[in-house]
């Protein structure tokens, strides 16, 4: 038997989800627990939030990365390119929560 409209629980609104969503992903950089850590990166999977990582080498890309730091370049060919990862980014669906943060290999001098 459906409850009444009166009666029927509130819906999450997309803002609470996604401040939750947000809160997660920061404690989950917080806590000093490995398996505590995981679990909660898991949980995030689970709700299809996942991590964004760019590999060592990968080509810097400001529209989906933020620059933090540098680091000297072992040669020209890698100018431009990851050093790396220093802070996971997240997307949730097409929805980007945070973007990886990045040492980026320059030339020296």
């Amino acid at each position: 038997l459906p409850l009444p409209p009166a009666m029927s629980p509130p819906a999450a609104a997309p803002d609470r989800t996604a401040g939750l969503v947000t809160a997660l992903i920061d404690l989950a950089d917080r806590v000093p627990s490995q398996a505590l850590r995981a679990e909660m990166l898991a949980a995030l999977s689970r709700a299809g939030v996942h991590s964004l990582e760019p590999a060592t080498g990968d080509v810097f890309d400001a529209t989906r990365m933020r620059g933090v730091s540098s680091a000297p370049a072992p040669d020209a060919s890698w100018v431009g390119r990851v050093a790396s990862t220093d802070r996971a980014g997240y997307r949730d669906g097409a929805t980007v929560v945070r973007v990886p943060e990045v040492v980026v290999y320059t030339a020296e001098g």
